[in-house]
């Protein structure tokens, strides 16, 4: 896995965390279904993509946990709270994935 500071030497046009539960294991006292914890997490990214001038696209899986699909993520809500933008990429039951 490359190092962050690696990265930022590279000057992307875009960074992907794929996924971002990959990236948040990296701190084992990281309790991502805490909405503090979560903005504690995300908080250096969205710092660094501001400064840096890039765009932050992160990956995230739903759990099995029924509900609208903004709830069904893993993790706490704040994931999406922080975002500019969400877009789920799924199949349903009536309509298959295109």
């Amino acid at each position: 896995m490359l190092n962050f500071l690696d990265v930022m030497a590279r000057k992307p046009d875009v960074a992907i965390i794929d996924p971002l539960t990959l990236y948040s294991a990296s701190d084992p006292k990281l309790n991502t279904d805490k909405a503090n914890h979560v903005r504690r997490l995300l908080k250096p990214l969205i710092k660094a993509a501001r400064k840096h001038n890039f765009a932050l696209v992160v990956t995230r899986h739903f759990g099995k946990t029924p509900g609208g699909s903004i709830h069904r993520g893993i993790g706490s809500i704040d994931y999406v709270a922080a975002a500019r933008s969400v877009i789920v990429v799924a199949k349903t039951r009536t309509m298959p994935l295109r």
